[in-house]
């Protein structure tokens, strides 16, 4: 079980704990992020030049979320039990067979396959959100998802990307998020400085590792302050997830490095 409260938060002042995950998230996280993509195939040039690349990923990124959790079951194409090998063994990212398959017939072929014995044609725990529709949006999508990506100069654009995303059936704000993490502020697509789109960076609080991180500052009454104090590099709270996945789910406390 994972622990409710810090011990160490009461000892941390609000700036240190910024400064902290800014400090990891640079150091620890944005390279290993581009090297695991590059890994399952994703890379900024891929993703701004190869539309058929960009649908895999958002495609992929839409089942990035529980319960299809850790997220190597969907990412991992050596994996031959993975979201992405199943998929792709099934013609299901391929680009023009998504376009040109009914959407009810698509459902009822993600509905057969299965991982962790987890059934593909939803992508949530309520299986309210149909994996079909998701897909359908994507494909119809994914052109001019591609065109704001790669015309990306200001803070503005990756906001009006941001919208591009969230409107899609399934993705949401939180997904959204994850994706303007990844491609946009650890791959670098667009060299925007990260203070332009720090607001964004606050999606990622619905996501279950942080959350826990979110209440926990809130109860010790310094979640604003903690926000303020990462205005330069706001997508460092998502170092918060790392330390959930590697210290607190695991009630290594003592040993965490905040």
């Amino acid at each position: 079980m994972t622990p409710k409260y810090c011990i160490k938060l009461k000892k941390k002042s609000a700036k240190e704990i910024a400064s902290f995950l800014i400090k990891k998230f640079n150091e620890n996280k944005v390279n290993h992020l581009v090297e695991e993509f590059k890994k399952f195939g994703f890379s900024s040039r891929s993703l701004i030049n190869d539309l058929e690349n960009l649908f895999k990923f958002l495609v992929l990124l839409s089942y990035d979320r529980r319960p299809f959790s850790p997220y190597e079951i969907v990412w991992d194409r050596e994996n031959p039990n993975s979201v992405f090998s199943i998929l792709e063994e099934n013609g299901l990212l391929n680009l023009s067979n998504i376009l040109k398959t009914p959407e009810d017939e698509l459902h009822k072929y993600l509905d057969k396959l299965r991982v962790k014995g987890l059934r593909l044609s939803y992508l949530d725990l309520g299986k309210r959100i149909k994996a079909s529709k998701t897909l359908k949006e994507i494909a119809s999508r994914v052109d001019k998802i591609m065109a704001q990506l790669r015309n990306l100069t200001s803070g503005y654009d990756v906001f009006v990307l941001h919208k591009m995303l969230d409107d899609i059936y399934g993705i949401g704000p939180t997904i959204a998020s994850k994706f303007i993490l990844y491609v946009v502020r650890c791959m670098g697509v667009g060299g925007i400085n990260p203070s332009e789109y720090g607001d964004l960076a606050l999606n990622l609080k619905d996501e279950w590792r942080i959350s826990k991180w979110v209440k926990r500052l809130k109860d010790a009454g310094i979640l604003e302050e903690v926000k303020r104090e990462l205005r330069q590099d706001p997508f460092a709270f998502d170092y918060f997830w790392d330390l959930d996945r590697n210290f607190c789910s695991k009630r290594r406390c003592e040993e965490c490095e905040l």
